[in-house]
């Protein structure tokens, strides 16, 4: 226990890198004080043995199947992020002002999130859609030109 305190006094780790500010690691319970580059390789080296790599699988596959909800609405609200750059928040929002129905048709299907509706020329989001308005507005998109022409027999 003395030797946490003692290495978290000094200025640097054991390999001779400085630790300050952001480049010290603490574990949860405060204990540690390694400098970031050695607490990445320490753990480099641990995934490297066969049997920590297939234990740490075992492990997250496990998790994943017993959190399936977790696991859905966590790779959601990544994608919400990156794609649409809103927050769930924002999206509780959008959920709110259409009264947690689509907003072309009136309808929800509760198996389902509603889709992020995005002008993909602008990146703008243009509200929330089920998935069945939300596929048929893409190709109407897509396709209404196409549409025009068939339909006015211009081919």
């Amino acid at each position: 226990m003395g030797s946490y305190l003692s290495r978290a006094r000094t200025s640097h780790c054991l390999s001779g890198h400085l630790r300050a500010g952001d480049n010290i690691y603490l574990r949860p319970d405060g204990k540690g004080g390694d400098c970031r580059q050695c607490r990445a390789e320490r753990s480099r080296r641990w995934i490297e043995n066969p049997q920590n790599r297939q234990r740490r699988n075992k492990t997250r596959q496990n998790w994943y199947v017993s959190n399936p909800k977790k696991v859905f609405d966590s790779a959601q609200r990544s994608r919400w992020k990156r794609h649409y750059g809103i927050t769930p928040e924002q999206y509780q929002v959008l959920l709110t002002q259409q009264r947690g129905i689509c907003g072309m048709c009136g309808k929800t299907d509760g198996r389902y999130w509603l889709s992020v509706d995005h002008d993909h020329d602008t990146g703008r989001v243009r509200g929330l859609l089920c998935r069945r308005c939300n596929i048929a507005l893409g190709y109407i998109q897509k396709y209404s030109e196409l549409a025009q022409i068939y339909l006015t027999g211009d081919r």
